[in-house]
């Protein structure tokens, strides 16, 4: 899972099964075939889909799935829960576990 928030634009290409969830003022872009559904609380939610493109100020971004490659730039915050590799804006890399808080 990643929690993204900020002023920014996420890039995204799925190889596996994954659901995007983006809060209403996102502007976002899919390729592929898959569905879109409104939640309750206005967040838009998409499934299926092999990329997509999500940005947008105060904005914010949730990822579920496996086999998911990512890019986020801008100014905010990230959670990554589960295993995988990130690279930061520095160059520095590493790999592991990650999990919030508490758990």
């Amino acid at each position: 899972i990643a929690r993204i928030r900020g002023d920014v634009t996420v890039t995204l290409t799925v190889s596996g099964n994954a659901t995007l969830i983006v809060s209403s003022n996102a502007e976002v872009s899919t390729d592929g075939t898959g569905t879109k559904e409104t939640l309750n609380n206005g967040d838009i939610k998409y499934i299926g889909y092999g990329s997509a493109t999500v940005s947008g100020t105060g904005i914010r971004v949730e990822i579920h799935g496996d086999n998911i490659e990512l890019t986020a730039e801008g100014t905010g915050s990230a959670v990554l829960l589960g295993k995988g590799t990130y690279h930061s804006e520095k160059g520095f890399a590493t790999s592991g576990e990650w999990r919030e808080k508490g758990d």
